[in-house]
């Protein structure tokens, strides 16, 4: 599977990951909510249980002892006007208390029949007492029928009450128990599972994404070895003419020194400055190799090692050199002293070469035609500066040189890949590949930081 497509994969599968935690978050906070909502309507409840409870205490408080019955009896055997008063003031509240527990909820039918059986009581109370109001002297047969209401319905139903509101609120307790219970389990249980599902979305989306960084990094060393392999092909002709030469310098050099190892009387001389040919004609065939191998070799990213900057340069200037010749460019080495540092040699390589080629399909049509690479190194940063005789560059490229697939070379002979490789090659190295803008030519600078560098 292509690594665009994962990529998409990884997308919608972190979407929907992230919509279903967000979903299981609304839903958990809509639970917690509901949660709040049944604890505040029991409240409620119990509230009006007990607002309940009191008119039902209130009530017996007026009808029983102290109340209207004493009143009323009192008044019956001592014709008192301040027993019957009060007999008629606990008869009035009574029955206000009756119709304020008809308002409360709940109320059933059953209820309704238990507060007819309390008011049919009162109001044979208050049919008795207007009879003793309206008749001053009663037999002692109708006395004792006045005095005999019968109580015990009355105090059935007040036992009720008391039975019906603590069995309503151990109800309503357990009732609200196994809500709370059940909100909270499911809850619990979608969180649960809201979080799970989203840890292994994220543990499945980092797998997937580590292995598409490897591939990605893979494809990136894939590509930066066929941008070396391109350059190699840029400059194939002029190395075997750089190879061949010195094959031809050692073919005749030889063929002198075999002369005049022929003679009766060989001259030294002539043998000393032929051997000398030979070895200095070996040692740049073997620099051109050397920078051949360096070059072709695929780095391994995890190695860095301490080497001699200026001879890695001397060898991309070997393998130059004969190209630059071509077009009648001249390209030097500034550096005073040696100079080590820490990295990747071939990647070091290839990004110097890439400028210097650069340079040169740049500068070979112009009238002065130089490049310059010089060395410098101080306590923090070692330096490489790539400098040509061009005059700079446009605002627009500029802006856009490092991007990749960008070139300004016509006719199809750049890829557009190489400044932005190297910039990355520098960039695992902990330095920094710029444009140098205040150059009045055409100046590159790589600066790499002087300490071991980690591959991250």
């Amino acid at each position: 599977m292509r690594n665009d497509a994962k990529l998409s994969i990884i997308k919608i599968l972190a979407f929907l990951s992230g919509s279903y935690f967000i979903s299981a978050g609304i839903y958990s906070y809509v639970e917690y909510k509901n949660i709040e909502r049944i604890k505040l309507n029991w409240n409620k409840y119990i509230e009006k249980i007990d607002k309940k409870n009191e008119l039902i205490s209130n009530l017996k408080e007026n009808i029983g002892y102290g109340g209207m019955i004493h009143n009323f009896k009192n008044y019956l055997l001592r014709r008192n006007r301040s027993y019957l008063k009060e007999t008629e003031q606990n008869l009035d509240e009574c029955f206000s208390i009756l119709n304020k527990l008809r308002k409360t909820t709940p109320y059933n039918s059953l209820e309704e029949k238990k507060i007819k059986v309390i008011k049919n009581t009162l109001l044979e109370y208050q049919s008795s007492l207007k009879t003793i109001k309206n008749t001053s002297k009663l037999s002692l047969k109708k006395l004792d029928s006045l005095v005999k209401v019968d109580d015990s319905k009355t105090l059935a139903s007040f036992k009720w009450y008391t039975h019906m509101t603590k069995e309503e609120k151990k109800r309503s307790s357990l009732a609200l128990s196994h809500n709370v219970e059940r909100t909270k389990n499911s809850l619990i249980l979608s969180v649960t599972l809201s979080t799970l599902f989203f840890l292994g979305t994220l543990f499945f989306i980092g797998i997937k994404l580590l292995k598409t960084q490897e591939s990605l990094e893979q494809e990136k060393e894939n590509t930066a070895h066929m941008a070396r392999l391109y350059t190699l092909g840029q400059i194939a002709g002029n190395i075997a003419h750089e190879i061949n030469n010195p094959l031809a310098i050692l073919s005749g050099t030889s063929d002198i020194l075999l002369k005049n190892t022929e003679k009766e009387n060989p001259d030294p001389e002539i043998t000393r400055r032929s051997c000398m040919t030979i070895k200095k004609t070996v040692d740049r065939i073997s620099t051109v190799v050397l920078g051949l191998k360096n070059l072709t070799k695929k780095p391994d990213d995890s190695y860095f090692e301490k080497f001699n900057l200026n001879d890695t340069v001397s060898e991309v200037i070997a393998l130059c050199k004969d190209r630059c010749n071509q077009y009648g460019i001249s390209l030097t080495l500034d550096s005073n002293k040696n100079i080590f540092t820490f990295g990747q040699r071939t990647q070091i390589i290839q990004v110097v070469l890439n400028l210097v080629n650069n340079s040169i399909d740049a500068i070979k049509t112009k009238e002065e035609k130089w490049i310059k690479i010089s060395t410098n190194q101080n306590k923090h940063f070692t330096e490489i500066s790539i400098t040509d005789s061009g005059i700079g560059l446009p605002k627009n490229i500029k802006e856009k040189l490092m991007e990749p697939f960008f070139t300004t070379k016509k006719n199809d002979s750049g890829t557009g890949i190489g400044l932005s490789i190297s910039k990355n090659i520098i960039e695992k190295h902990g330095g920094v590949l710029s444009l140098d803008e205040h150059s009045v030519h055409t100046c590159f600078k790589i600066q790499i930081p002087n300490r071991d560098i980690k591959r991250v």
